[in-house]
């Protein structure tokens, strides 16, 4: 039999180029397929290694702060210790004023040494449990080998934090009380420290049973003087403070030194009237001093801090109310005020007002200084 194998008749374009279109698609070679596969394994290690790394940073940070759950409560009771040293300080640069201050402070001291062992207790035990914790989620995703091996442990982070935070709350809820009174404490302690720091190179002339209570540094805007105020269980007083330059090479000053001079001192007792307000040209806080009409003087208008405003002012009341004199050193002598007063010359009554602060007065009738 015979049979014919016909020739496909080949297209116009194979006979002009005398090749025969290929219909059939070009199959990936082993080769090929191999190389995509690496790829796609290399980008996974890569994401692996990413999110592990991840994990372990977020785990560095979380055992960070499970070390540090004491923190707040040490910083607390070394702040707690070192107040009374802090008291000696300024007791021993005469500052015998709000002698409140001991008090505050034994009581702080006494029931915070009743309280502060079991929370450290406490902050320690929770340290050493969840330090474990963690170290043992570290060793399970170390043994992880897969992206959803990870997965599989990454909610265990979220409550790892949640145990931190819970156990820094509860000792924060034992420790804030003690905190809020330390704070009461410790602002008191300060505005004495600025004090005693203000009136270090003072030229104040101290008088007998004289304490200074509170130095601020302010701007008189009345005679536009920048000093240091100072009101003490006796006097109101202001101090001017400048540099003055003793020494210049050409235009610059090469040595100066600074100067300080009471250009106001008078009785606490002279103040009638202290009153908030905006003083200064953009009229920002300060304080309008009256005087009373004896003392001949204008009212004394101050630029200061908000903050010193209002301690001005607690302050003062703290002296012309008589708890300044209450509190101060027992040993000091005592001034009477208003008490009935003779002249030694002329032994004339003295009938005019004693301000509060006043140590000598004048006789109205021989003038013949009177001391009090």
């Amino acid at each position: 039999m015979y049979i014919e194998r016909r020739r496909e008749a080949s297209s116009f374009k194979d006979r002009k180029t005398g090749k025969k279109q290929r219909t059939d698609r070009k199959k990936p070679t082993p080769k090929r397929t191999m190389a995509k596969k690496t790829v796609e394994s290399s980008s996974s290690r890569d994401e692996f290694s990413d999110k592990l790394a991840s994990m372990k940073t977020e785990l560095s940070s979380l055992s960070f702060r499970t070390r540090n759950i004491n923190s707040r409560r040490n910083q607390l009771d070394e702040d707690i210790k070192g107040i009374s040293t802090r008291i000696n300080n300024i007791r021993s640069n005469r500052y015998h004023s709000q002698r409140s201050l001991e008090t505050m402070s034994e009581k702080l001291y006494e029931t915070w040494n009743t309280v502060s062992p079991s929370i450290e207790s406490y902050g320690l035990e929770q340290v050493n449990l969840n330090l474990q914790r963690q170290s043992d989620f570290e060793a399970d995703i170390n043994r992880s080998k897969s992206l959803t091996d990870l997965d599989r442990f990454a909610y265990q982070i979220t409550g790892l934090n949640r145990d931190v935070v819970n156990v820094e709350n509860s000792i924060q809820g034992r420790i804030e009380e003690f905190q809020n009174q330390y704070q009461l404490i410790n602002n008191e302690l300060k505005t004495a420290e600025e004090t005693v720091s203000f009136l270090a190179n003072t030229s104040i002339n101290w008088k007998k049973s004289e304490h200074p209570v509170l130095a601020v540094k302010t701007h008189d805007l009345t005679n536009d003087i920048h000093g240091i105020l100072t009101l003490t269980n006796l006097r109101i007083l202001f101090e001017e403070v400048k540099e003055v330059v003793i020494r210049k090479n050409f235009l610059f000053a090469t040595e100066k030194k600074t100067t300080r001079e009471v250009i106001l001192d008078q009785p606490i007792g002279a103040i009638d009237e202290i009153e908030k307000g905006r003083v200064g040209f953009f009229k920002g806080a300060g304080l309008f001093f009256k005087f009373k009409t004896q003392t001949g003087l204008d009212e004394l208008k101050v630029d200061t801090s908000s903050n010193d405003d209002d301690t001005i002012i607690r302050f003062y009341n703290y002296i012309i109310t008589g708890e300044a004199e209450k509190e101060l050193d027992p040993i000091q002598d005592t001034i009477t005020q208003n008490a009935p007063v003779e002249c030694p010359h002329c032994s004339a009554p003295y009938s005019e007002e004693i301000l509060k602060g006043q140590t000598s007065v004048k006789c109205i009738y021989c003038g013949t200084v009177i001391k009090i």
